[in-house]
């Protein structure tokens, strides 16, 4: 969905970047890539550009004024922090960029270091009157050596790099989830950086077809209310084309019902950003208006209660939370919680922005209560 490392594996501006990692998506990167997409061995797709692959188009239209409430937020080099832990993740992402950025500047000096002696290695030999007759023998052992040692030092800032990384991203998720999760309705939080969602339990949701792949990070589990949650960041591919093409991109949230039927799902439109699940066009609608589409058998349209209605009208989409889909299956509820970059990509160079933390606190309680009606 936008800009600032997205395989999410993991969605920052231009800085000094390490080689390419391994991603979700083989097309192309962002072009707010960070260390974090350089460097951390992760099938997120913090790299995809969130949102579906753009159709060739003979003259696009130019797009339309944005409406109120969607203009995006100016970016900032400071926020004021209303919770200690939000403070923490800009406290840990600034130790995390001073560290690389001193590692880099490390490497670079030691990298015009090394090509200032191949220099040297050919100069000398051939202005020196006693190296001349051994000079390219000379110049190669000199090359040969530098270029070791410049493999050497690249795989050593890489491994450090993937390190200082790796511990930021666990810093950023606990303090924010600690965050998102405090208050006397939750209990037993459990989080892990490298948990991932299987693609046949993504694909059990009957959102969507066609699932080509599949990447996910930080997953966690917790009880709200005595109702056990799973709750995973994950984005998910299918074939286009000419490239892949995105089908979501957000939380995953995971929970148990008492429903007994052949599936319901509830779609909630968002902008013109939203990625709706491209297996509802196959579904029977029930109820449709320019906010949401509920689809299921007929036979079930009794189970959207009044009570289950007016918890559902609490969900409101906006320029952070994209769109929402819901699948109730036996026994299971998907929430799929599309959210923009905003949320979703880890910040690097950029002040970290609690805004879209907020918000997403706020959106969990309310498809929580959701979920604890389903499961009466």
């Amino acid at each position: 969905m936008s800009e600032e490392e997205k395989v999410i594996d993991v969605e920052v501006e231009e800085t000094e970047k390490p080689e390419e990692q391994e991603s979700v998506v083989e097309e192309e990167k962002p072009v707010n890539a960070s260390p974090e997409s350089e460097e951390i061995e992760d099938d997120f797709a913090d790299s995809v550009k969130f949102e579906p692959a753009k159709k060739e188009e003979p003259e696009p239209e130019p797009e339309p004024e944005p409406e109120p409430g969607e203009e995006p937020e100016p970016e900032l080099d400071h926020y004021d922090y209303s919770d200690a832990d939000l403070e923490k993740v800009e406290t840990e992402r600034v130790k995390f960029m001073t560290t690389y950025k001193k590692g880099s500047r490390i490497k670079t000096i030691i990298s015009i270091a090394v090509l200032l002696v191949i220099l040297a290695g050919w100069l000398v030999p051939t202005f020196v009157e006693a190296l001349k007759a051994a000079s390219l023998i000379i110049s190669l052992v000199v090359v040969a050596v530098c270029i070791a040692g410049l493999a050497v030092m690249s795989f050593i800032f890489r491994k450090k790099s993937q390190g200082w990384i790796h511990d930021y991203f666990i810093a950023y998720y606990e303090c924010s989830y600690r965050f998102v999760t405090e208050g006397e309705h939750f209990e037993k939080f459990r989080g892990q950086l490298d948990l991932k969602i299987a693609e046949e339990e993504f694909r059990k949701s009957n959102l969507y077809k066609n699932v080509y792949r599949v990447g996910s990070r930080y997953g966690a589990t917790f009880e709200y209310d005595g109702l056990e949650a799973h709750i995973i960041d994950c984005a998910a591919q299918t074939r286009g084309e000419k490239a892949l093409e995105t089908l979501f991109v957000g939380k995953c949230l995971r929970t148990p019902n008492k429903y007994q039927g052949k599936g319901l799902y509830l779609y909630f439109k968002g902008n013109k950003r939203a990625i709706p699940p491209n297996a509802l066009g196959e579904k029977h609608i029930l109820e449709e208006n320019k906010e949401h589409v509920y689809c299921g058998e007929e036979s079930e349209k009794a189970f959207l209660s009044h009570e289950l209605k007016q918890a559902l009208k609490k969900i409101q989409t906006d320029k952070i939370l994209v769109d929402v889909a819901i699948s109730i299956q036996p026994g299971k509820t998907y929430f799929m919680l599309g959210y923009e970059d905003s949320l979703m990509v880890v910040p690097m160079d950029k002040a970290f922005n609690p805004h879209p933390t907020e918000v997403f606190k706020e959106n969990l309680v309310t498809v929580l209560e959701i979920a604890k009606l389903l499961n009466q």
